[in-house]
């Protein structure tokens, strides 16, 4: 599996990750947040 670079994900995902790693966001809402975002069968867990 190739590494993606952060211009392949959707801008509403990287700014929940930012919430996530600076602010101090919860994993389980991380990941419920980004489950929401994820596109293409792409799931929470693979991201």
């Amino acid at each position: 599996m190739e590494r993606k670079t952060a211009s392949e994900f959707p801008l509403e995902l990287l700014d929940i990750f930012d919430v996530y790693v600076d602010v101090g966001m919860d994993r389980r809402t991380f990941l419920e947040k980004a489950q929401k975002t994820a596109v293409g069968g792409v799931t929470a867990i693979a991201l």
